[in-house]
């Protein structure tokens, strides 16, 4: 693996499990056997680096739901497509949404804008797309309100099973576990096609 890389996927994991101050520079060095000088060229800074794993992830999850969006799936099994993958990659929308919470100096906001120059969370825009494709005659507005609202139930979902304690602990539960929030989804996926 080359070096860049190998800083960058330590600095994911570090990131995800200490945040942007409870990670070092020095610790993802030790971490990826890879010495400080060459973090600082690849990088510059901890800022940068977190920045560029941030954009990175953000890139990720787009493209993935992009495709998702791309294959012909029925809205409920696109809906539960985008959340099984925001499950499945837990760490990376962590940090995004980290990211969000962080105060750092000098940020560059542009890598949590959507296409459209909105704030938002990562790939809401092709969700939008796909559903203007689905329900063509439909006002936009209407669309864009299913959108937020869906997007908004995978996010907190997603992010409520992923948190390293909480998670663990939702899993359990009947009311809040993986297959309980599946089927909400589903639920609440088919209450707006319905309304279309």
């Amino acid at each position: 693996m080359e070096t860049k890389a190998k800083i960058m996927q330590t600095a994911e994991r570090t990131f995800g499990q200490k945040g942007f101050s409870g990670a070092s520079i020095r610790e993802i060095s030790k971490l990826c056997d890879v010495n400080i000088a060459s973090i600082n060229y690849h990088f510059e800074s901890k800022e940068k680096l977190f920045l560029e794993v941030v954009k990175s992830n953000r890139k990720y999850l787009e493209q993935e739901i992009k495709d998702i969006c791309c294959s012909n799936l029925e809205v409920e099994q696109c809906v539960l497509q985008i959340f099984r993958l925001f499950v499945k990659n837990g760490d990376k929308v962590l940090l995004t949404f980290k990211f969000l919470m962080t105060n750092l100096d000098g940020q560059d906001l542009r890598i949590i804008k959507t296409a459209e120059g909105q704030f938002g969370p990562p790939g809401i825009d092709f969700f939008l797309d796909y559903l203007i494709s689905q329900f063509p005659d439909t006002d936009l507005q209407a669309l864009q309100f299913m959108s937020r609202n869906v997007f908004s139930v995978i996010c907190q979902s997603s992010l409520a099973l992923s948190c390293p304690g909480l998670g663990k602990h939702l899993k359990k539960s009947n009311n809040y576990n993986l297959q309980s929030q599946e089927n909400n989804l589903v639920e609440l996926s088919k209450f707006f096609v319905n309304a279309f």
